[in-house]
Formats: C-alpha cells, sequence, structure tokens
C-alpha cells in the first residue's frame, strides 16, 4: 500500500467521522455495495440532522475504552491539518512518522480497503497539486478541523415526499454516525409498525457491528444488551424502536426520532389519527433525557389533521409552543426561487426544479400527479394537504332512536 493511498484514506475516514453526509456515501459505497445517487437534499437533510447533536459531544478517544480493539488495517492519530499539510508540502517525514509508516505498510494491505478507493477519486484528484482543496459541491475540508458551531435544533419538524431517501437518512444513517460520536446517546425510533422498527432496529445494529463502522470510529461497540426492539452499549447508549400506537415507558432518550408515524391507509381512520396524536402528546414529550434533547418527524403529509398538523394547529397547542418547530418543506416541484441553507451549506433552487432528478424528473412528476390526483399529489409530493369541500358521517358517530320517542316535531 503506498503512502499517497494510505493517506486518502485517513482523509475519507476522518471526513466521515465528522461529517454524516460523507459517512452517509462511505456507507453506500462500502457497506451496501451499490452506487449512491447524488441529491442536494441529502447533504441538506444531513447538515439539518448534525445541528440536532449538541455541540459538546466528547470526542473520540480509545481511552474512553478499557479493552480497545483497534482496526485490523492502521489506527489513525494524525491531525487532519498535518495530513493535508503534508500532502501539499511534501515536506521530509520525522523520524516518528517515518516509523509509523512503516507500521502501517507491514499491515495486511489486502484487506485494507473495501473499495478502489472510488469514494476517493475526486477528492485524490483536487488535492493532488491544489492545495488539497474538495470540489465545490462536495464537503469542504475545512470542516473537519473545526466544527461549525450551529444552533441546537431541540425541535425538528421534516415534511418530503415518499420514497426519497429520508429513512435511509435519519435513521439506517444517522443513528449509526451518531452513536459513533457518543456512544452516550440514548435513541427512541418511531414509526408506524413493528416489523418496520424491528427491521431498522436490526439494520442499526449490523451497521455498527460492521467493519466499516469500526473503521471509522477507530473500534468496535460492546453491546450489554441486544434483542429485536433494544440495543443498549457499554457507554450506556443505545436504541429502542416503537411505534405511536401504545404509550411510551421506562426508556427516556436524548433523541425521539419519529419516522412516518401512521400508515397511508390508516389516514381515513379518525380513532387511528387521534390514537397516533394523542400518545404523541401524552408519551413522547415526557421521555426526553434533558432539555438538550430532541424530537425530530420525517414523514410525508397525509392531511391536514396527521401529526405535523395536529402539533402545529393552535386549538391544540399555545403559539409559543409551535414556534419552537423548525418547519422543513421539500416540495417535490418547487413553485418558486428558494434557497436552503444550513451551516455551511447553501442550495438555491429555481422556480419550477425537482427535488430528486434521480428519482423524479419534472415530466414524471407531472405523469404521477395525473395518476394520483391533485389531492394525494399535494399532500404526499407538495407537503400541502387540501381541505375536501365535501365529506361522509362515520355511522358509529349516530344514535337511533325511535320515532315515537322524538315527540312532535316540524320537518
Amino acid at each position: 500500500m503506498d503512502k499517497k493511498n494510505i493517506q486518502q484514506e485517513i482523509i475519507l475516514r476522518t471526513l466521515a467521522q465528522k461529517d454524516l453526509y460523507s459517512f452517509l456515501k462511505l456507507k453506500w459505497e462500502r457497506y451496501n455495495n451499490a452506487p449512491f445517487m447524488e441529491g442536494w437534499h441529502i447533504q441538506y437533510l444531513c447538515k439539518i440532522l448534525e445541528s440536532t447533536l449538541p455541540n459538546d459531544c466528547p470526542k473520540l478517544n480509545h481511552s474512553e475504552n478499557p479493552h480497545p480493539t483497534p482496526p485490523q488495517d492502521f489506527v489513525i492519530f494524525a491531525s487532519v491539518g498535518e495530513i493535508l499539510a503534508d500532502c501539499t508540502s511534501g515536506k521530509q517525514k520525522s523520524g516518528r512518522d517515518k516509523k509509523a509508516d512503516t507500521s502501517r505498510q507491514e499491515t495486511h494491505e489486502g484487506e485494507v480497503f473495501a473499495s478502489d478507493f472510488n469514494g476517493c477519486e475526486a477528492l485524490s484528484a483536487e488535492t493532488s497539486h491544489k492545495g488539497c482543496r474538495t470540489h465545490e459541491k462536495q464537503i469542504s475540508l475545512k470542516s473537519t478541523a473545526k466544527t461549525s458551531q450551529t444552533e441546537l435544533i431541540t425541535r425538528l419538524m421534516i415534511n418530503m415526499p415518499p420514497s426519497y431517501g429520508k429513512t435511509e437518512i435519519i435513521a439506517r444513517s444517522f443513528i449509526a454516525w451518531a452513536l459513533g460520536k457518543d456512544r452516550k446517546r440514548k435513541f427512541f425510533y418511531i414509526s408506524y409498525s413493528d416489523e418496520l422498527c424491528r427491521k431498522i432496529a436490526n439494520q442499526v445494529r449490523d451497521l455498527l457491528k460492521s467493519k466499516l463502522w469500526s473503521d471509522v470510529f477507530l473500534s468496535p461497540p460492546q453491546f450489554l444488551q441486544d434483542n429485536a426492539q433494544e440495543f443498549v452499549l457499554r457507554e450506556g447508549g443505545g436504541l429502542f424502536v416503537t411505534t405511536l400506537k401504545s404509550a411510551l415507558t421506562g426508556f427516556h432518550a436524548h433523541q425521539i426520532l419519529i419516522d412516518d408515524p401512521i400508515k397511508v391507509s390508516e389516514m381515513s381512520s379518525r380513532a387511528a389519527r387521534n390514537l397516533v396524536n394523542q400518545n404523541f402528546k401524552e408519551s413522547v414529550l415526557s421521555r426526553l433525557q434533558d432539555n438538550k434533547s430532541n424530537i425530530t418527524i420525517l414523514m410525508q403529509r397525509l392531511g391536514v389533521d396527521d401529526l405535523c398538523g395536529f402539533l402545529l394547529n393552535e386549538r391544540e397547542f399555545d403559539k409559543d409552543v409551535i414556534n419552537q418547530w423548525k418547519q422543513i418543506s421539500l416540495k417535490a416541484i418547487e413553485k418558486k426561487d428558494t434557497t436552503y441553507t444550513q451551516g455551511d451549506f447553501s442550495y438555491f433552487r429555481k422556480k419550477g426544479e425537482s427535488l430528486f432528478r434521480a428519482r423524479h424528473t419534472e415530466a414524471q412528476l407531472e405523469h404521477l400527479r395525473l395518476q394520483m390526483g391533485n389531492d394525494e399529489f399535494s399532500s404526499q409530493y407538495l407537503q400541502e394537504p387540501l381541505i375536501t369541500s365535501g365529506g361522509y358521517f362515520d355511522e358509529q358517530y349516530f344514535s337511533y332512536i325511535w320515532g315515537y320517542e322524538i315527540g312532535k316535531v316540524n320537518t
């Protein structure tokens, strides 16, 4: 393994450790073994989710683990600044650095990389002779040297179309990445079905047990508890999954992630809607660990009285409580010029531009609207639920009375 490739790998892993979007890309390329579909909204969501973590997250340190197990290839103790400076200046190595390079080369070189540096190509092309700059649309390397001090988000509401990557970002990737940064952090993951919740818990657990996760976060996790519904790490953090069909008890979390709390087919049932909304009001708010804890709701809009509509309803909550929510609406097609900013990320979206062209172009969205109808398309893809002019009465709300019991009436 030559020196240049080792430096590229150090940069790539350090980026993944510091930056959620870089971790997500690396996960897809090496863990999922699938091509990653680029989308600006993915970068934007990653930046938003990073802002739900306190800036005082503990730094990674092997000394926290009494029996650390380093990756099989090499352990990285150099700072990114040192790596980049050496990459550009071509300075002579000190005796200590030469010894470190030698020890790295003596490892099992054939097992060092899970891919042929496909994720590094754009990075290495820029770092070889141009001062280690990345492409303008990629994550800036300067963000790895110093975490940007953004305002902590404790109430977050994100509405976006279905099948646009929200579960991959918020559940399979973000939870694993955040636990890598802070193994004491406790998560609730809530969705509409027990089967989906258990599936997500298994996928997050498998990722934590993978070599990729240990390579990025320097040592493998140690599990004190590990079952279908929850796992707990030795440091105290972990994940508990459930639905909003029942009350949440016995567990407090630093972060509660709610991903599509109700099925589309159940939105027509008033009883199902009320159950979800009331369980949120009575259970979720009392399950937070402290005043820095976060609640994130990521869902497509399904109606004016879905969970997001319920939480934004002034008949249910005071205006001051409603204003605590940071609301982000990502429409499949934008009706006006819009600029999305978060931290050091900024994207200008033109009027009429589709959200995720790799998924739907403008023409495909119009075809989808004609198939679905205006009402459903407006709710699920434009995040603008409509109030229909007519409706129906449920039979359960009627009482039948015999005519002779009514008495004399005028018709």
